[in-house]
């Protein structure tokens, strides 16, 4: 059995959107508030998102000073104090922000959250983080590249399988 034009498409693409992710992950690098842009501004609110029928949940962080958000990313949300930010940061109180300055081959444009500061205390633990980052550096890559020649076998061995068929 030979691969159609759009089988191949189709292959060639899973085998790209995998390497940008392992590339994206291995090119992370570490968070500290030194590589970070800090944004000092009021406490407007703060937005659970979750996509529908997904298990990844962001939040969405607003200030009265802008009109867009800031976001907090899904693989970083255990190591975010959302119970205690909540509790403890009021309304139109002086928060301050820092804004990740690489974010690898995200897009630029989404404000990437590595910690709030209020009340002296910083809500998301940057040593966390970086061991998420570290964690995923190890992980995704492999897992990616598993998949790939799982992939990779699994096509030749149909291929193989139909050939002798016919």
């Amino acid at each position: 059995m030979k691969l159609n034009i759009f089988q191949r498409i189709g292959i060639i693409l899973g085998v790209g959107v995998l390497f940008y992710i392992s590339i994206d992950t291995l090119l992370t690098k570490p968070v500290n508030k030194e590589s970070a842009t800090s944004v000092k501004g009021h406490f407007n609110n703060i937005e659970r998102f979750k996509l529908k029928n997904k298990v990844s949940v962001s939040y969405n962080l607003f200030i009265q000073e802008k009109n867009g958000f800031y976001k907090i990313l899904p693989e970083w949300i255990d190591c975010f104090d959302y119970q205690s930010f909540r509790n403890e940061v009021k309304k139109g109180q002086l928060i301050e922000i820092f804004i990740r300055n690489n974010n690898g081959l995200r897009p630029s444009t989404l404000p990437v959250v590595v910690s709030i500061m209020a009340n002296n205390k910083d809500y998301l633990d940057q040593n966390c983080i970086n061991q998420e980052i570290k964690k995923e550096k190890g992980e995704i890559p492999l897992f990616c590249i598993g998949f790939i020649i799982f992939g990779g076998l699994f096509i030749y061995i149909k291929t193989k399988i139909y050939s002798k068929n016919w």
